[in-house]
């Protein structure tokens, strides 16, 4: 099984710019600046609009990409 910082990583080159790609891989996968590991581990005791946000901007971009080319047989 892979990560998710696995699956990030495998994102580079398939987004609009590099920073598209910085800004999700460590919103999503950075051991000390993820909201999401963050939130889901329960280390905060408030979630914030701020995560929300940033989480909902995350899966909404996320969701425009499409699959990859095949690679030739």
């Amino acid at each position: 099984m892979r990560s998710l910082g696995d699956l990030v990583g495998a994102l580079n080159g398939r987004l609009p710019t590099a920073g598209w790609h910085e800004h999700l891989k460590n919103m999503l996968s950075d051991p000390l600046l993820n909201p999401r590991n963050v939130i889901a581990h329960g280390l905060r005791a408030e979630v914030g609009r701020e995560d929300a946000a940033l989480l909902i901007h995350a899966a909404r971009s996320l969701r425009l990409l499409a699959p990859a080319p095949a690679s030739p047989a």
